[in-house]
């Protein structure tokens, strides 16, 4: 991957967004981990402490590996399309933003490359909409730019949408770690929480 962010001002809207997408991947890779069951064994043996913080890397990557590809592609679009939504698909071009071996991966896959292409269509017009709009955070962003909850959950419901679609094509043979169907609704369930935090004061 040529950079996972824009090296520019950490309060320029695309390093605002991309650190907000961070974050969220990271919690909920951390949220999957806190929320399943152990067995009564690992809490009984000392030390075990090590093998669950390797694990947490572990989740963490797995959702990155997952997560941001797609988002990194939509930053760079959206970018190249000046900052405003647009209609063009996407190309070839914007598997140039990811990791070599997933960007090959998905040239030689049609069908899992539309989706990912639909996705990044879809992200890439959301950044744009957010970056058009002023705010030193990712709140500010969201208010703005949107306006209401009402409209910023369609765009999250669209999103949660076509990563069900990405998901399940990532789950045939991928270099892409496939992701359970309960952490796509974790996923979900923190994207409703996230337009009910950003909207609710």
């Amino acid at each position: 991957m040529h950079s996972n962010s824009p090296e520019k001002s950490p309060t320029d809207p695309y390093q605002i967004i991309f650190r907000e997408e961070e974050r969220f991947a990271r919690e909920a890779a951390l949220a999957l981990l806190v929320t399943r069951d152990l067995p009564l064994w690992r809490t009984a043996i000392p030390g075990m402490f090590l093998l669950d913080f390797l694990e947490r890397g572990k989740m963490i990557r797995r959702i990155r590996s997952y997560y941001l590809p797609p988002r990194s592609a939509a930053l760079a679009a959206a970018q190249n399309h000046g900052g405003k939504p647009s209609d063009e698909p996407m190309t070839a071009e914007s598997l140039e933003e990811l990791h070599a071996d997933t960007a090959d991966w998905l040239r030689q896959n049609e069908g899992a490359r539309q989706v990912f292409f639909r996705l990044v269509a879809v992200l890439a017009n959301h950044y744009a909409t957010l970056a058009a709009a002023s705010g030193k955070t990712f709140v500010d962003l969201a208010r703005k730019a949107y306006g209401g909850a009402e409209a910023f959950a369609a765009i999250e419901q669209q999103i949660s949408s076509l990563e069900s679609e990405w998901s399940s094509a990532v789950k045939s043979e991928s270099n892409i770690a496939p992701i359970p169907e309960h952490h796509m609704q974790e996923f979900i369930a923190r994207r409703q929480r996230r337009v009910e935090q950003i909207f609710s004061a």
